[in-house]
């Protein structure tokens, strides 16, 4: 359990210097979920390399270790996001429709 905690702290902080990859469409959820999938995908080989070298020993091994690095990988991809939604609502300026308005921006 403790080399699964190592294991993902080595993988987070390759995840966070991984570069943005470039999206098609470039609006930021685009962009968001581009760099959200190269993280997966690199978490996924991460994953395979540990379970050939004997650091992954099992399936809960395996999904703890995908669950982990996905949560790093999810919070890096939509920091931008989140960082505009905190400026636009954050110090009181929440209302129920300004936070609908923007929610509904990123289906378009």
């Amino acid at each position: 359990m403790r080399a699964i905690g190592i294991l993902c702290a080595i993988i987070g902080v390759g995840l966070l210097l991984m570069p943005s990859p470039s999206a098609v469409n470039n609006d930021e959820v685009s962009v968001a979920f581009d760099r959200y999938e190269a993280m997966w995908r690199y978490s996924a080989q991460q994953a395979a390399d540990s379970l050939e070298g004997g650091d992954l020993t099992s399936d809960v091994d395996v999904r703890e270790f995908l669950s982990e690095s996905s949560k790093v990988a999810r919070k890096s991809a939509f920091q931008k996001i989140a960082k505009r939604e905190h400026q636009a609502l954050g110090d009181g300026q929440w209302t129920a429709e300004k936070h609908a308005a923007i929610l509904r921006s990123y289906a378009k």
